[in-house]
Formats: structure tokens, C-alpha cells, sequence
């Protein structure tokens, strides 16, 4: 086989594997359609229990202004590399605030904070609810934050 032949064999394989890569990155994964629907999968491989994550903020009072207000979180079972994002929902189901924490800067346990600001939303019951996705490498599976609630009052 010629030099020539060769080269643009190797280069037509090479362009056939670059294109079948291309194609399983743009595959569609398996994610949540929107915040509110969450697929819920099986653990990673190599792990017994499936993660989750919990929420909570304490009823209190919406302070005049803007005010950062305490959330406490827990992921138990997710491995090293975890994405906790939480949203904040206020009573017709708007979302008013979010928060977004990674395994690399935040402990499995601890506190958070969201803001509000007094004059752009109304005192009342707020929900909490989101995603932790966990991570092994390429592989993601997320799993549905359970839904609690607060109240501020004025």
C-alpha cells in the first residue's frame, strides 16, 4: 500500500471514531426534565445504598430589606464527588431563591444560605426541595432532594 492510501485509510478511521464519539457526547443523558420532575435511578456501580440529601430551614421572620437566611443540609452515601442544588419556592410555586453547593468546597453536612429580599416577596409557607446529582467519573445519577417548608412571617 502506498504512503498515500495509507494515510487516508488511517485518517477515514480516524475520522469515523471521531465521529461516533461525537455522537454518544451528544446522546441525550438521563436527567430531570425540569426542576419539579427528577428521575430517580439506581446507585453507581460499586455502591450499595443510593445517595440522598435533605434540607431544612427554620420558620423566622422576613427581615426589612435583603437578608441571608440559614439552610441546613445533609447528603449521606453520594462519594466524593457530589452537586447539592437547592431551590426555594414560595407559596404559588415561584421560585425565590436557590443555592448550589459541590462536594470539592462544602462537607456532606453543614449550613447554607439563601437571600431574600422583603420587597420582592411575600411573608408565608416557603418549600425546599432540589437535586444531588452524584458523580463517578463520566456517569451521573441524580436523586430528589425531599420537598420541606418553612414559614416567615413580617
Amino acid at each position: 500500500m502506498t504512503t498515500s492510501r495509507l494515510l487516508t485509510s488511517t485518517l477515514g478511521t480516524a475520522a469515523a471514531t471521531l465521529a461516533a464519539t461525537a455522537a454518544l457526547a451528544l446522546a441525550p443523558v438521563a436527567s430531570s426534565a425540569s426542576a419539579d420532575s427528577v428521575i430517580a435511578l439506581p446507585p453507581l456501580a460499586g455502591s450499595d445504598t443510593a445517595a440522598s440529601a435533605t434540607a431544612h430551614a427554620r420558620d423566622g421572620r422576613l427581615a426589612a430589606g435583603c437578608e441571608d437566611y440559614p439552610v441546613r443540609y445533609a447528603v449521606r452515601d453520594a462519594g466524593d464527588d457530589w452537586m447539592l442544588d437547592l431551590v426555594v419556592r414560595d407559596r404559588s410555586g415561584d421560585e425565590v431563591a436557590s443555592a448550589s453547593l459541590q462536594a470539592v468546597e462544602h462537607g456532606a453536612r453543614g449550613w447554607t444560605t439563601v437571600t431574600f429580599c422583603r420587597e420582592a416577596v411575600r411573608a408565608g409557607t416557603f418549600s425546599i426541595s432540589g437535586v444531588l446529582t452524584e458523580r463517578d467519573g463520566y456517569e451521573q445519577v441524580e436523586h430528589p432532594v425531599e420537598r420541606s417548608t418553612f414559614r416567615l412571617t413580617r
